[in-house]
């Protein structure tokens, strides 16, 4: 309080150059470390000593700080992080893929289910998509770069979405009896679960043919698809409302997949113009 108390004028001072320089540079990240400099500086008794000397060595320590953080940033992380954004949106489609393909073989041959897909699994990836709405906030950087970042922080909130979807859907296809047994030549739940595994697969460069396509495709109606899913209950001797409720999951985790095969390739589009 001692220091604050006779040294509040230059230490006011300290702070409002240090939050304009920083933010000058969009450095926002490294503001609360700015302050905290100018009030350690007051700490130390040398607040009240303004002189040509104090303002070279801090001009100095300032360089020196800079271009230390600038080669940590060059050497811990990625210079163009988006580069690496694909990679981690196709290890989260592989990660539901490889679940959703599991459970369709242990509903057609039984035996040991396999594990159950946790939250904790995807969601770590998804946050680190979602949290890149914030990063442009504050700094400056191109329209084109900002318009990325807002796409895939959409890919994250769809993703969640997706996330969501199946944790529903999944304990529904495990109240099934196993292993299934369909005379049918494609069951119904087969090539559904089929049909939302091939649609993680789909590259950027597919899902305009996809958007092109689907369209001119006439799906049944809800009652149509209904009376579907209660034909597929009555060939496999399960509960009607349960084979309801897996087909209304089942629809709208395939509309979302089929939004994120759209965004996929906006992505795609969006990158090409920025290389």
């Amino acid at each position: 309080m001692h220091e604050l108390s006779t040294n509040w004028v230059v230490l006011g001072i300290a702070l409002l150059l240090t939050g304009v320089l920083i933010r000058i540079l969009g450095l926002l990240k490294g503001l609360g470390t700015g302050y905290l400099g100018c009030w350690a500086l007051d700490l130390m008794h040398r607040g009240n000593q303004v002189n040509w000397g104090v303002i070279f060595d801090l001009a100095f320590a300032a360089v020196v700080g800079i271009l230390m953080a600038q080669m940590a940033t060059w050497a811990l992380w990625p210079r163009r992080p988006l580069q690496r954004l694909p990679a981690l949106e196709a290890r989260i489609a592989s990660q539901l893929e490889t679940q959703i393909r599991a459970l369709q073989q242990w509903l057609g041959s039984g035996g040991t289910p396999p594990a159950v897909l946790r939250s904790q699994d995807l969601l770590p990836s998804i946050q680190q998509l979602q949290q890149l709405r914030d990063q442009d906030q504050g700094v400056a950087m191109p329209a084109h770069t900002k318009r990325l970042l807002s796409r895939w922080a959409q890919a994250g909130s769809l993703w969640r979405q997706v996330l969501r979807q199946w944790l529903l859907l999944e304990p529904l296809l495990r109240q099934l009896a196993t292993p299934l047994l369909d005379d049918a030549p494609q069951p119904l739940l087969h090539s559904t679960l089929t049909d939302l595994a091939e649609r993680l697969q789909v590259q950027p460069s597919l899902a305009a043919d996809l958007s092109n396509a689907e369209p001119n495709n006439v799906e049944p109606s809800n009652a149509g698809t209904a009376q579907l899913w209660l034909e597929q209950a009555g060939s496999l001797g399960a509960p009607q409302p349960l084979l309801l409720a897996i087909g209304q999951q089942c629809q709208e985790l395939h509309q979302l997949l089929r939004s994120r095969a759209l965004l996929n390739a906006a992505l795609a589009r969006l990158t090409a113009l920025q290389r």
